[in-house]
């Protein structure tokens, strides 16, 4: 299930600017609710944001030799972020608690392939975390899924910018992405109570091409779409910097929301 938007190039200048939030084209890619019996013991809940502070710019060609990808470091504290938001989220159903625990070990852990087991959280949490300290973690952390943009062979990863150009004529794709995760885990047995990707979906318009690609679009465009795509953060100008930096953090906002409330984490009933 992919959130995206096309906007038609005109003369080959206008960008076809999108805003998703990617977790790839499995076929279950619907949220359910964490069973009731799941979390009857779950009092007090920690949260971790392992997102990492790099901006990813993924560029898809259409031979292996012309895709790129490049980061940078940024220091727009998303993990601080994600902490607040789904801090917030939680508080109307659990007690939230404060941890500390190493990012950089969580955030080790996220680059891993599509189908590496979700384990990796569980192990860590063994290692560093101390049996009983809270009744469950919420973890988030970014990870791999198959190109759902432009269906090639390519994985996206972490949170950023990506393109893929002249496909069909059509002009370059830009699309600004969070390819992400949510776990519970055990604070008692560190076993897995849920893992889902985070989403937000929204109902397809009509005649939007490669549709099928998902069925859910949503639209948060940058205010200017003529500018030339940037090879890496650092070539933007400042206000295309800050309109990334603005529109990562409403996605990430709106999709925690969203994931956290179907999987029934929060005091608002899902709809």
């Amino acid at each position: 299930m992919v959130i995206w938007n096309w906007w038609q190039p005109a003369g080959m200048r206008r960008l076809l600017l999108v805003c998703l939030l990617l977790f790839g084209t499995l076929p279950a890619c619907t949220v359910q609710p964490v069973p009731a019996q799941k979390l009857a013991d779950v009092k007090t809940i920690a949260v971790i944001s392992a997102l990492g502070d790099e901006i990813t710019f993924q560029h898809v060609g259409f031979t292996v030799f012309t895709n790129d990808r490049q980061t940078s470091h940024v220091d727009w504290k998303l993990d601080d972020f994600a902490t607040q938001e789904i801090a917030a989220m939680l508080a109307g159903r659990f007690e939230v608690r404060t941890v500390n625990y190493d990012r950089a070990k969580f955030r080790e852990h996220s680059d891993q392939g599509l189908w590496e087991e979700w384990a990796s959280s569980n192990a860590l949490l063994k290692q560093t975390a101390k049996s009983g300290e809270v009744d469950a973690y919420c973890i988030v952390r970014t990870r791999n899924w198959p190109d759902a943009i432009a269906r090639s062979n390519q994985e996206i990863s972490g949170i950023g910018l990506y393109s893929r150009g002249g496909l069909f004529a059509s002009g370059l794709i830009v699309a600004s992405y969070a390819s992400y995760q949510i776990e519970i885990i055990d604070g008692r047995t560190f076993a897995t109570i849920a893992a889902v990707p985070g989403t937000l979906p929204r109902p397809a318009p009509v005649g939007i091409p490669f549709s099928s690609l998902g069925p859910s679009i949503d639209t948060l465009p940058f205010k200017d779409s003529t500018v030339p795509w940037a090879a890496r953060l650092e070539a933007m100008p400042h206000e295309q910097q800050e309109q990334l930096h603005q529109t990562l953090l409403k996605l990430l906002d709106d999709s925690l929301r969203y994931t956290l409330t179907k999987m029934a984490l929060t005091a608002v009933p899902a709809k």
